[in-house]
């Protein structure tokens, strides 16, 4: 059969989130085709969705070379055919094969049914994006390395900081969600959610499901810590290009991305780094208090100077507390000798947490 390159990458990028190299469970770093669907499935995330083959194409194959394939041929139409145990993807002068295996064993069937679809609140992947970069990164605590879920607002926390987005998300109970697994759902434009036991699932428009393990863990109370009062500051004209651009060099530690932001009368320094440079700022601001430090994700940063245009600052905190969005990250005091530990007090689970940390250099 011919299908059209380009809609059959797509339909393959799109269950991407559920693959893995490592192959966590049998054929995990497969795309699975059976009944005109492809499937992906690496025990905390499952994704189905119409493939564009026919419904006799049934077998698993190698997902990274498939794609690779698919992206670096140029032509816009591909006869496909299974011959001899293999994909045969060809148009004329060019031939690609790629192993499949007819012996499907991913147990992406043993998931629970989706059933009972509700509509998603129509900005909650732009709060799950926001949120989501809050999660701890930490493996100590499990329950912050998630994604908190509720009926009325999504949460993440660390710590040092926290987001909370306020809106009826249109879940009716909670859960924890992965961070690693909900992040995925931001740029597939889902309209639908269903809560299963162990899973909660979500649906596009174009048929695709992303299913998500959920958890039952209980999650760190943190009304309190939201409870921030104190001068209206405000925030610095071309910070957000100043955090795209100091991000070219944090986001090279993909599990640790984070900006440092220094603050004294008058000043903001603003510092991404990492393994092959670093870049650095220093805009003006309104502010009188005493010299502060806290670190905060890029997209977190860049996220909130886009929707809000002040910050409150007190001597332990700043917020953004406007419109849906709440967050607040610990300030830490600069040491002034550069070998001289900082200790950092941040609430978590209702408790100060003690945590050292050596700042490089003041504001």
């Amino acid at each position: 059969m011919r299908v059209n390159r380009e809609a059959l990458l797509h339909r393959l990028e799109s269950v991407h989130p559920g693959l893995d190299k490592k192959e966590t469970v049998q054929q995990s770093d497969c795309f699975v085709f059976q009944k005109g669907e492809v499937m992906t499935f690496n025990d905390e995330i499952a994704c189905r969705g119409p493939s564009d083959l026919d419904e006799s194409f049934t077998g698993a194959i190698p997902a990274e070379k498939l794609l690779e394939v698919l992206r670096k041929r140029k032509e816009e139409e591909l006869e496909v055919e299974i011959t001899e145990g293999h994909l045969l993807l060809s148009s004329k002068g060019r031939r690609s094969k790629v192993r499949l295996t007819e012996d499907i064993v991913l147990d992406i069937h043993t998931i629970e049914h989706a059933d009972h679809w509700q509509p998603l609140h129509e900005h909650f992947g732009e709060a799950i994006g926001l949120v989501q970069h809050c999660a701890s990164t930490s493996k100590d605590q499990f329950a912050v390395s998630c994604v908190h879920l509720t009926p009325d607002y999504v949460e993440a926390c660390s710590s040092f900081q926290l987001c909370r987005w306020q809106q009826e998300t249109g879940l009716t109970q909670e859960a924890l969600v992965r961070r690693s697994a909900i992040k995925h759902i931001t740029t597939l434009g889902m309209t639908e959610v269903a809560e299963g036991n162990a899973w909660i699932h979500f649906r596009n428009a174009s048929g695709l499901l992303l299913s998500c393990r959920r958890y039952l863990e209980e999650y760190p109370a943190l009304d309190r810590i939201l409870e921030v009062k104190g001068r209206t500051t405000p925030l610095p004209k071309g910070i957000a290009e100043a955090a795209a651009l100091a991000s070219i060099f944090s986001s090279e530690d993909k599990d640790d991305n984070y900006l440092d932001i220094w603050l004294r009368p008058g000043k903001l320094r603003i510092r991404g780094y990492g393994i092959t440079g670093e870049h650095e700022e220093i805009k003006k601001i309104n502010y009188k208090g005493e010299r502060l430090h806290f670190r905060i994700a890029p997209d977190v940063l860049i996220g909130i100077i886009k929707r809000y245009s002040e910050c409150i600052l007190t001597p332990e905190r700043l917020a953004v507390m406007n419109g849906p969005c709440r967050y607040v990250a610990c300030l830490m005091k600069p040491a002034k000798d550069l070998d001289e530990p900082v200790v950092v007090d941040a609430e978590v689970n209702g408790r100060s947490k003690k945590k050292r940390q050596v700042i490089s250099e003041e504001a």
